[in-house]
This record gives structure tokens, sequence and C-alpha cells, in this order.
């Protein structure tokens, strides 16, 4: 079977890489246009964006569950094959897909009504938002110039709610809540204005290996309101095209930036390390690419060398940071069982005896406690063999500390 092949846009709102035309930023980079309106106003050409193997992996779990949604079916085989899925990551393919089944096969019969892939621009200065014709995914060259544009995973309707649902795949914005990410505020705002609904469901569906954990909030008439204003004031900064300037900050490395190889701020930063390193992902010859790999490298130590005397200090003076939490120590504590034949036994009730090696520790049994638990059952059955391992005296704790970003007090 041949499927369309997704790939992400050359640009935001479908200008092509290289192109220094004003552009606004689409939904899923609203946050980040939030704290740095550079990449999108005009100051800089992007470079070509370069698909990566996890990113091919995400893609094609939304192809399966795009199917799923709309037909109950979808060809796991072909779609794997399609995005380059092999061993490792399409058995990891083929679980996380079954866990979605499972997840949609148990909703579809509430739904009313439900669409996939449904691509929304948003027009917050007359508070109206459409539905977009693309000529592929993920393509916004019909937008008009004010207009802000993102798509939703799905969008369905349960009873008199009006839900979108976006999927996660791994860890990214695990536990997140979908009322405070800049992306499902959109969203649920663009889903809201365009189908005719005072308030909305908002639900980010981390999925992988271990099963689906939904996070949902709701959206009223004020939020709604309230979000417009949010994204008058995206249009409005990444509108500004009259000495741009790069603002960097923690967003840079917590967030990704379509022209992080090229911005005027990560060069400096370069420079500041060694003044003769000169790296760009403009890649022009084998040559090159050598003296490249040579300069990331020492680029690299340097970095190392960076984080370690930055970590030193943070022992001695904690260190505010941007993202409104501090860099310092802290105590944290590990667990592990340790295998005697009456652990082994608890575990094997359960049918987690797989997560048995010299030790275990709690994500190994996690891990393998997801792996034979429906969807939630598997924090109850945790609970339940931490207890029954508490009494036979095996579980372990180790006390300590690390350097991390903790909330200020």
């Amino acid at each position: 079977m041949q499927l369309p092949r997704r790939q992400p846009p050359a640009a935001d709102g479908g200008v092509q890489a290289g192109s220094r035309l004003r552009r606004l930023p689409t939904f899923s980079k609203a946050a980040l246009a939030a704290k740095c309106a550079f990449p999108w106003n005009g100051g800089i050409a992007w470079p070509e964006q370069i698909t990566s193997d996890a990113a091919n992996f995400g893609i094609a779990v939304h192809r399966a569950a795009e199917l799923l949604a709309l037909w109950g079916t979808a060809p796991l085989d072909a779609i794997a094959e399609h995005y380059g899925l092999h061993g490792s990551e399409l058995k990891r393919f083929h679980l996380t897909v079954g866990w979605v089944a499972d997840f949609i096969r148990g909703e579809r019969e509430q739904w009313s009504f439900a669409a996939a892939e449904v691509a929304f621009a948003v027009d917050p200065f007359v508070d109206e938002s459409r539905i977009l014709e693309q000529d592929g995914p993920r393509d916004y060259s019909r937008a008009r110039p004010a207009e802000l544009c993102g798509t939703a995973d799905l969008v369905t309707v349960v009873g008199e709610q009006l839900i979108v649902s976006d999927y996660k795949t791994g860890r990214y914005k695990m536990g997140a809540d979908p009322s405070a990410d800049a992306q499902m505020r959109a969203l649920g705002y663009a889903a809201a204005r365009a189908y005719g609904y005072d308030s909305v469901e908002v639900r980010l569906l981390n999925v992988d290996e271990g099963g689906v954990r939904m996070t949902r909030r709701l959206l009223d008439v004020i939020d709604l309101a309230t979000i417009r204003l949010e994204l008058l004031g995206v249009v409005r900064d990444t509108g500004e095209v009259h000495n741009p300037t790069p603002k960097p900050g923690s967003h840079c490395a917590q967030q990704w930036c379509p022209i992080a190889s090229v911005c005027p701020a990560t060069q400096k930063t370069i420079a500041q390390i060694n003044p003769e390193l000169q790296l760009t992902a403009d890649i022009r010859s084998p040559e090159h690419a050598a003296r490249l790999r040579e300069q990331v490298a020492v680029a690299k130590k340097a970095l190392a060398a960076l984080d370690t005397a930055i970590k030193e200090y943070a022992k001695r003076h904690p260190i505010p940071l941007g993202n409104g939490k501090v860099l310092g120590q802290q105590e944290r504590t590990r667990r592990t069982i340790e295998c005697t034949p009456e652990a082994v036994a608890a575990l094997g009730r359960y049918g987690v005896s797989g997560a048995v090696e010299s030790s275990v520790n709690m994500a190994g049994i996690k891990r393998a406690v997801k792996g034979v638990c429906a969807n939630g059952q598997a924090a109850g059955t945790m609970r339940a063999i931490m207890a029954e391992l508490e009494k036979l005296g095996v579980v372990k704790t180790r006390t300590y500390t690390t350097i991390a970003e903790i909330k200020r007090q």
C-alpha cells in the first residue's frame, strides 16, 4: 500500500527554507514565539529542517492513530516500512500503536462526531477560526497574512462536549497541564471558534510502549477570551520587523527552535567558547563536514567543562534560573529490590518476573507492570507489588545528592 509521506513543513506557514519573508509561528511554536519572536520576524533565513529517526517514529504513530480514529484499522506494517522502522523500533511501534488502538476503541462508541488531522487558521483580530484546506500534511500555504495555524490530531464530540486531543510520543510534555500549554490552548481556541462552541476540553495523550496516559482540562468562555488576547500578542510580536534581535534564554535549550543552528545568539555563544569555531548546519562538501565534525568534538569538550564548572558552583551557590527554578543540590532516594527467591516469586505472581536481573530498580518494575496491565490498572498493581515486597524486607533505599533544577521555595 502506498502512503503519502508526511514530512515536517519546510518552514512555518509554508514558507520555504532560506526565505527571509515574514511568517507567523504555528500553534506548536507559540510558547517559543512568546519568549523570542526573532525566528519569525524576517530577521534571518531558515536552514533546511532535517527529519530525525525519533521524528519519523512519532510521525508513524500519528499516521496510524489518524487511520485508527477514522476507520478503526491501520496498515501498521506498511506504515512502519514507509517510515523506515525496523528491529527494536518496529517492535516499539507495534506496542505503542497497540495501546493507541485500545484507547481509541474504548472511546469511539461515545463519539457523535470525529475528525483527524484538522488544520485550523485563526485570525485573533476578528476572533474567528476556519478549517484550512491543505495540499499536504502540515501545509499552511493557504493561510492569510494575519492568521496563525495549527493542526489538531483529533477533534471529537461526546454528548455536548467538544474535545481536542493531541498525541505526544515518548516523555515529551509528560504530565503537563494542557490548559497551561500554549499549543493546546491555541488548538482549543481554534476548534471552539471553528465549530461554534463556548467551551472545549483539551487532552494531552502521552503514548509509548507502556500505554496511553491522558491529561485533560476544560477551557471555558473566559479561558477562550484570554487565549485570543495571547494570540494577538504573538501576532504583534512576530510582526515587529524593526531592528529584530534574538532573545536568548532557557527557552533556547528547553524548546525546539527552527533557527538554532544559525541564530546569532548561538554563534555568539560558540565564539565565546572558542573564537576559531565556525559551526553551521549548512554543510557544503565532505571536507567541510569533516572539519565541522572536528569542531563539534572541540565544542562538546568545552561545553562539558563549562557544565562541570557550573555544577560545582551550584553546589556552593544555588543559581536562580530564567524559568523560575533554581539550580542547586537536591537529595534524592533510589529504591532497589534484592533478588531473593521470595521477591522473584512475588513478582511472578503479578506477571512481571521478566523485570528480574541481578537487582531490580523501580523503573524496571514500572515498565514491566505497564506492559502487562490494562489502561488505568498499572498504578494499583504497582502499589500492591511494592507493599508485598516491603513486607518481605527486600526493598533497599539509597540516598544520594545530585545537581538539579528545583522549584523556588
